[in-house]
């Protein structure tokens, strides 16, 4: 079973966890020339992370906790694509991601006489890029998407994410 490693109140909390994750896109193409197009993408997706059995220790005192991570995004992109007629492929997209973050967390002592928990919740909307490559060859075909999520709205930081899909046609 995956395990997860959290830092709370200067404690670090390690045990289990288990997640959902859910995702569905739909891509429009709003108008066709002779070697391109031009689209409009959009996704939903969901992050679920619970983590119900972390322990952790603090001045030789066992500490147990529980941790709940939820991720919502709505991404919308306008794009070209250039692989219209071509075998090798290749798209760029541009647009927003709509984004909401909750975490908590708690920690308490074995018997139960200190308490203590922290919850995060914010929201962000930030820029995201997409460019896609695409390769047809006899009954295969291989997709490569690289994204870059910013979250400057809020944090400090961006997501960069490679998604690499094959596919066999018959």
């Amino acid at each position: 079973m995956p395990s997860e490693t959290v830092t709370f109140a200067g404690i670090t909390f390690k045990g289990p966890v288990t997640g959902l994750y859910f995702s569905a896109l739909s891509k429009y193409s709003f108008k066709n020339f002779k070697t391109s197009n031009l689209y409009f993408e959009q996704s939903l997706s969901h992050r679920n992370l619970q983590a119900n059995n972390l322990s952790g220790e603090r001045n030789g005192k066992i500490l147990l906790g529980t941790s709940s991570t939820i991720i919502n995004s709505y991404d919308a992109l306008f794009g070209i694509d250039l692989s219209t007629k071509l075998e090798d492929g290749f798209s760029v997209a541009a647009g927003l991601s709509f984004w909401s973050f909750l975490a908590k967390g708690t920690a308490t002592n074995q018997s139960n006489t200190i308490n203590a928990w922290k919850t995060i919740k914010t929201n962000g909307i930030d820029p995201l890029l997409k460019v896609s490559f695409q390769k047809i060859l006899d009954h295969k075909k291989l997709n490569t998407d690289l994204q870059f999520r910013s979250l400057y709205s809020k944090f400090n930081t961006g997501i960069v994410s490679i998604n690499l899909k094959y596919e066999y046609l018959f």
